[in-house]
């Protein structure tokens, strides 16, 4: 994700967190496998980076007694000395049906002044004539899909807006 936005995906186990921990207890030469369901988020946009998943293991505390006070106390088991040994990194990108690898978008957008009746053949407008006009602006988009679109429309002074309609 990216580093100013907030997680992606959550562990059904809690609800609101994106990190999960717990203890395991694995003897030797044996698999011991959990499985965390995450679910993504409703309101996720950006499906262009790559899903960071990240684990790291560590040894928990071990009691080994010794059998005599002559002895010496019994050695604590240790884990590879190498860094980064403990931690297992994953990167998962989300599926995109493009034609080809980076996505190529082709994205037109047109807009036309609407006036109401009984204006609406009217080719210009006329100050103070009339105190409503409609822009239609319309998005299309002839290419791969197209991530995070935005379409931004300025008004210019003078102009209010009041509301949009979806067709």
């Amino acid at each position: 994700r990216k580093a100013e936005s907030p997680p992606r995906f959550y562990f059904s186990s809690n609800g609101t967190s994106d990190v999960i921990t717990g203890s395991i207890q694995v003897s030797s030469r044996e698999a011991n496998c959990r499985t965390h369901q995450a679910f993504m988020r409703k309101d996720v946009r950006d499906i262009l980076t790559p899903i960071q998943i990240e684990a790291a293991y560590h040894l928990g505390p071990h009691v080994i007694s010794k059998r005599s006070t002559e002895e010496f106390p019994p050695l604590q088991p240790i884990l590879q000395q190498k860094k980064e040994k403990d931690i297992m990194k994953k990167t998962i990108n989300f599926a995109r049906f493009c034609a080809h690898e980076n996505c190529s978008a082709d994205l037109q957008v047109s807009a036309k002044i609407g006036f109401l009746k009984p204006h609406e053949n009217k080719t210009y407008l006329a100050v103070g004539s009339m105190k409503t006009l409609m822009l239609n602006v319309s998005l299309f988009n002839a290419g791969d899909d197209a991530y995070e679109t935005t379409l931004h429309v300025k008004l210019p002074v003078g102009l209010y807006f009041i509301k949009i309609l979806e067709l």
